[in-house]
């Protein structure tokens, strides 16, 4: 009981280095993207479709992810899943070919599926319900600066060793990171898992599909799902693979100028975060129109990307993403309608 103790002010600085991590992979393309067309001799329909590999696992493993969470718990699930991404990162930094970087690319994806989620379900069993919309906040918050190092740190890293070795010591620390975690992590809820382990099996399959069920009958599963899709699904695209290529090869700024301007996206988020979580819970505590005043704002600042005005300066590129990082952080709050 007194390591049990000891140990539960370290778990969420650690699960926070986790979704660092996490984020700094799924935009790292982003910034190495002329590295990895000169080296794989990509077009940009093979660029685009290695960027998004990271994603397809990490979208695709969700659903049993949240089953392995409920069944094995966090502890093993997140500590298992980081060995699967460190594998991933020694296959990609040794690939040779597109297909072996996209293999490395897509285990990295799956193996970091079980962070967020593990984080939030660490949040549920282990802190009062009431805490849910400020921890949750704080962990997004906190690992956007994931995506920070994925900008100017990660150009000087590149220029120094280059991606390849920058991607074999991330995964390194990866590693170490599932041995601490499963460390830190107990599984909890011992009653209930004892309980659920004498049920019959045809009975605990009908108990993981029976939520399921209810979930995609009803209309605001889709309703939340389907603006997570647009807002997250434009945001992760440009932050992750287009926008980096865009202002080097379009525009024309150098690596560490595209590096700096995509870093305002990521200091947008971090303060985002927090404070849609602080408005809604603290000021106006109407989650719903935080939320709504936010993808709304967010969805009109993508329209200078769109061409109907040419923006040319780095400042006025810096602003923008700022405030697109800024209010795509609101999104965050839809976690708490799914709690």
């Amino acid at each position: 009981k007194d390591i049990a103790i000891l140990k539960s002010p370290f778990r969420c600085p650690f699960l926070a280095l986790l979704v660092c991590f996490s984020t700094f992979y799924r935009v790292m393309n982003a910034i190495i993207a002329p590295d990895l067309v000169q080296d794989f001799h990509l077009d940009a329909e093979e660029l685009g479709l290695l960027g998004s590999a990271f994603f397809y696992t990490f979208a695709i493993f969700q659903m049993p992810m949240g089953v392995l969470l409920d069944r094995v718990g966090p502890r093993r699930t997140i500590s298992f899943f980081l060995l699967v991404a460190t594998a991933g990162t020694l296959f990609l930094a040794c690939a040779n070919t597109f297909c072996t970087a996209f293999l490395g690319m897509a285990f990295i994806g799956a193996g970091m599926s079980s962070v967020l989620m593990g984080s939030f379900k660490v949040f549920v069993n282990r802190y009062p319900m009431r805490r849910f919309a400020t921890l949750s906040g704080s962990i997004i918050s906190i690992g956007a600066l994931g995506s920070m190092l994925a900008t100017s740190p990660l150009v000087y890293l590149n220029s120094i060793i280059g991606w390849r070795s920058t991607l074999i010591y991330s995964g390194l620390i990866t590693a170490a990171l599932s041995a601490v975690i499963f460390y830190l992590l107990d599984e909890g809820h011992t009653e209930k898992k004892k309980h659920m382990s004498q049920v019959s099996p045809h009975k605990q399959k009908m108990a993981i599909m029976k939520p399921i069920q209810i979930l995609v009958s009803h209309l605001f599963f889709w309703q939340i799902g389907l603006m997570a899709f647009f807002r997250y699904g434009t945001f992760g695209a440009l932050q992750g693979v287009w926008l980096g290529p865009y202002l080097m090869v379009v525009k024309h700024f150098h690596p560490i100028t595209a590096g700096n301007i995509l870093m305002m996206l990521s200091v947008g988020s971090i303060l985002g975060s927090p404070l849609a979580g602080y408005l809604a819970e603290k000021v106006i505590r109407n989650t719903k129109f935080i939320l709504m005043l936010g993808v709304g704002c967010y969805t009109l600042l993508l329209l200078p990307l769109t061409g109907i005005w040419n923006v040319e300066s780095a400042i006025a590129y810096s602003v923008l993403f700022f405030f697109l990082g800024f209010f795509n952080g609101f999104g965050m709050l839809a976690f708490l309608h799914i709690k």
